[in-house]
């Protein structure tokens, strides 16, 4: 072949490719999943793609070289023309691409919100403007359902009068809500990247710092006091801080929330005032004056009603010593009640006064005061009822009438503390008994359940010492307990807080033993928190399983930390005993323990028994044992028995 004849079909071949590659390309245009179109220098249509015709509703003949712009509508990037046209006068670079949103005019008349794409590619000698479209509605709406999200959050967070706040992990504000820059009077914008030293005191600054590091080292929510400058001086806020987690759980920044308790704190010092200033002048009267709740529980003695109840002047001196103090209503009274079940008398009767001018009161080892005894109940607008004893020494009228009758005056404090009747739960059955060493008790057991959950809580305390002050107590911390547990519900939380409150309101060198058992009758398990308090799991095979304290005993320390025990499983048969210290410290003639030992022995051989009847077993065991003399502490005992089938 000669080099003419070589020449020529090279360029015939090269022909046909150039056209097959044409061919290919505009056929892969027209596959493309995607919305394309062509443009030339006029902005006229020079093609379409089919997925671009299935988008607008037209047809490439109704379209090709007629203008782009009547179907775009102008948006924020200004004008399509201007746009388009500015993209195909640019210098051409392959890479260059820039997109644009605008509104595309369907066939149907309606408009659709779409992203435009540009580039500019050469075809042989022309230079044409290559846009690709994306349906951008749901974008749109995802985008505007967020704003209107965040709006809302935003209206939330800026209509509370609490203080919101959101700080990175180096205290750097990201975020304040409006109560906070009204405070601050500065606007959000000039907050953020700001920390607490470049906003307030140094001293204050380096305490919400604290406070905040805490939050990080926890990985929790902590409840702190904070003090923060406000127009009218200093304010005191209750703050709830946390940490906002990622979604890989790591902490990234710090939130808080602040109430200004400001108001609140000085009422509550007012109240304390008043209270103070009340019980003063009550000091000053010469009548004993005996002040009484409305569930019987005394709840002040002025000076004078310690001094002829002899308790001692000290109005810091233990109440307990009460109850060794009886009354007698008339001289010719055989009987005499305690002050406790003069109060309890007293709440049962309407509201009115009762007068005793001929009481007296009697004292341990017979001793007795003559004794003007004046009762009052009263009941408030909320329904509220409360008592007054009035006591007036009567020893020098007796004197003058040469005739000495005994004038007996009440308290009554009836420890409304103790379940009557069990509660009834599938699969358990319960029994609990507190028997006082005296006229008050200081344990106290209890069964706690709620409308709305299944679970029940099982409780046994016993407060150091015996009488009306443990007694005092109990009743205390079963209001806490119970108000913590309803709240938190987490028994490990409930017994925490319920700690705190105790650590402020019990008397130095006073304690209190508790353990508190959380059954679940579905899943037939039970876990525990024992605050100083032990118990007992006896098997149905006989196995005995002792079941330690978790945690220091309730008011010792406010910071103190109880765990909850590990779940356990009961099977049919299974026994949960918790006892106070007064049964296995309960001593013979000879002064030897009863002990645990003996407890457990006797709850083994009687196992197959009802809670109760295990109960009415140890009673009787134990009284054997000290010889039925008086007993020297409290003793409360709670048995939970399992019984359902296998």
């Amino acid at each position: 072949m000669s080099p003419s004849e070589k020449s020529s079909e090279l360029e015939q071949f090269s022909q046909a490719t150039k056209v097959s590659t044409d061919a290919l390309c505009w056929q892969l245009f027209d596959e493309i999943p995607i919305p394309l179109f062509t443009l030339d220098v006029g902005l006229r249509f020079l093609s379409l793609n089919v997925c671009f015709q299935a988008l607008s509703g037209y047809s490439q003949d109704a379209l090709i070289g007629e203008s782009v712009l009547p179907l775009l509508g102008e948006s924020s990037h200004g004008s399509p023309e201007s746009f388009l046209k500015k993209r195909y006068e640019q210098e051409f670079r392959p890479s260059d691409q820039e997109t644009a949103e605008f509104e595309l005019r369907l066939k149907t008349g309606d408009r659709v919100p779409i992203e435009i794409k540009t580039s500019r590619v050469y075809a042989s000698s022309y230079r044409l403007l290559l846009c690709s479209v994306i349906d951008i509605s749901e974008r749109k709406q995802s985008r505007k359902a967020l704003i209107e999200s965040q709006n809302r959050l935003r209206e939330i967070l800026d209509n509370t009068e609490n203080c919101v706040y959101v700080k990175d992990l180096e205290g750097r504000y990201q975020f304040v809500n409006r109560r906070f820059e009204e405070l601050l009077q500065l606007r959000l914008d000039a907050l953020v990247g700001k920390t607490d030293v470049e906003i307030f005191p140094k001293s204050l600054a380096e305490t919400f710092r604290q406070n905040d590091i805490e939050v990080v080292e926890r990985g929790e929510t902590i409840q702190v006091k904070e003090i923060a400058p406000h127009e009218d001086g200093p304010h005191l806020y209750l703050s709830s801080k946390f940490p906002l987690r990622n979604q890989q759980g790591e902490i990234h920044a710090i939130a808080g929330i602040s109430t200004d308790i400001t108001q609140m704190d000085q009422q509550e010092r007012e109240v304390k005032r008043l209270k103070s200033t009340l019980e003063l002048i009550l000091d000053s009267v010469s009548d004993g004056i005996i002040g009484g709740s409305r569930t019987g529980d005394i709840e002040y003695m002025n000076r004078a009603a310690r001094l002829m109840l002899r308790l001692g002047e000290d109005t810091q001196s233990d109440p307990r010593l009460i109850q060794d103090v009886r009354f007698r209503a008339t001289p010719q009274d055989q009987n005499s009640i305690s002050i406790q079940e003069l109060f309890h008398d007293l709440i049962s009767k309407p509201a009115g006064a009762l007068h005793y001018p001929s009481g007296s009161l009697v004292f341990k080892g017979g001793t007795s005061l003559p004794t003007d005894v004046t009762c009052c109940v009263t009941e408030n607008d909320e329904g509220t009822i409360e008592t007054v004893v009035t006591l007036r020494d009567t020893s020098h009228l007796v004197q003058l009438q040469l005739q000495s009758e005994e004038l007996r005056t009440a308290q009554i404090v009836q420890r409304q503390l103790y379940p009557t009747v069990p509660p009834v739960v599938n699969g358990f059955c319960f029994a609990g008994r507190a028997i006082p060493a005296t006229q008050a008790c200081g344990d106290y057991f209890d069964f706690i359940t709620s409308d709305d959950v299944s679970d029940i809580v099982l409780t046994i305390g016993d407060v150091t010492g015996h009488g009306l002050g443990p007694a005092l107590q109990m009743v205390e911390t079963r209001a806490y307990l119970r108000a913590m547990i309803h709240q938190h519900g987490n028994l490990k939380t409930a017994l925490a807080k319920l700690n705190q409150f105790l650590v402020e309101d019990t008397p130095e060198g006073s304690f209190i033993s508790l353990m508190a058992a959380c059954i679940n009758p579905e899943t037939r398990r039970m876990s525990y928190v024992g605050a100083g308090h032990d118990g007992w799991l006896i098997r149905q095979s006989g196995e005995v399983e002792y079941l330690a304290s978790t945690g220091l005993l309730l008011g010792l320390m406010a910071d103190s930390e109880y765990k909850i025990s590990p779940e356990i499983e009961f099977q049919h048969g299974d026994l949960f005993v918790m006892a106070t210290d007064g049964l296995q410290e309960a001593t013979s003639a000879d002064g030897e323990l009863f002990g645990s030992d003996r407890m457990i022995e006797a709850i083994l051989q009687n196992r197959e028994k009802e809670p109760a009847d295990i109960i009415e077993t140890l009673v009787t065991r134990l009284n054997e044992y000290v010889d039925h003399r008086p007993l020297l502490d409290d003793i409360t005992m709670v048995v939970a028995r399992a019984d359902f089938d296998e």
